[in-house]
């Protein structure tokens, strides 16, 4: 591979399964300069080697480090192919970015929605279905160089709804803390939350203040509360209570 300059490869016949359209032959008149980066290594040979007999500038590299290292003129953009969505991902998108930030990544993959927006949280500016054909491949790297977003309709809706499915911090506490507490401790935070005291709490439940001093205690240390209002301050902050109505009175308590 020149140093000097993203030269193409000699162009190779693109192995079985390779992107669609690999077989054309292009002279593009404004031809793409594009550094291929990712796995699987047969998919990124057969994607640099067919831009390449289409007229374009495409070179396949180990990683980004190799790319940054690579005195070139400007990159058009960067394709960066994924085999499978983990934790890797999107971490190679962010040293893309760190060691060119100037120039759009665009990834290629399995159309999976959580997947594909850990990608663009990551920086990536667009996202291809790993079926896409080389004019879809060579349309999004100019779309994404004047700074526009590149994601099929579909696999946008689909990534929108993964995005609304996700449970934020706050659910997911909430759900932690209902996990936690059982239904007699549930009865009690209620009453706590209503204002009785200890005295006022065991009667409403027929136990004992023993009993019910107890529940109060491990129902505080679930909640990390020190104190009574402090528990009370938690079932508000995250809706503890929300679907839970309120304990009858004792027959012969007078109710407000």
């Amino acid at each position: 591979m020149s140093t000097a300059d993203l030269a193409p490869r000699r162009p190779a016949a693109a192995p079985a399964g390779g992107p669609r359209g690999a077989g054309l032959t292009v002279n593009a008149a404004n031809p793409l300069r594009l550094a291929v980066f990712g796995a699987p290594a047969l998919h990124i040979t057969a994607l640099a080697s067919a831009l390449t007999r289409r007229g374009h500038q495409a070179a396949t590299y180990p990683g980004p480090a190799s790319i940054a290292a690579t005195p070139a003129r400007p990159l058009t953009a960067l394709l960066f192919a994924v085999a499978t969505f983990d934790d890797t991902a999107a971490a190679q998108v962010r040293e893309l970015r760190a060691v060119l930030p100037a120039v759009p990544v665009v990834s290629i993959g399995p159309p999976d929605p959580a997947g594909v927006l850990e990608l663009l949280r990551a920086g990536a500016c667009g996202f291809l279905p790993i079926s896409a054909g080389l004019e879809e491949v060579e349309h999004a790297c100019r779309l994404v160089r004047t700074g526009r977003a590149v994601i099929t309709a579909d696999l946008l809706r689909d990534a929108l709804a993964s995005l609304s499915r996700a449970a934020s911090p706050h659910d997911q506490e909430r759900e932690r803390l209902l996990g936690a507490l059982t239904a007699r401790e549930l009865e009690v935070l209620r009453l706590i939350c209503d204002g009785l005291t200890t005295d006022e709490i065991s009667t409403r439940l027929g136990i004992t203040v023993s009993t019910t001093r107890t529940h109060i205690q491990r129902l505080l240390a679930k909640l990390d509360a020190p104190t009574r209002l402090g528990a009370a301050a938690i079932a508000d902050r995250y809706g503890l209570l929300a679907d839970r109505p309120a304990a009858p009175p004792l027959q012969g308590e007078r109710t407000t």
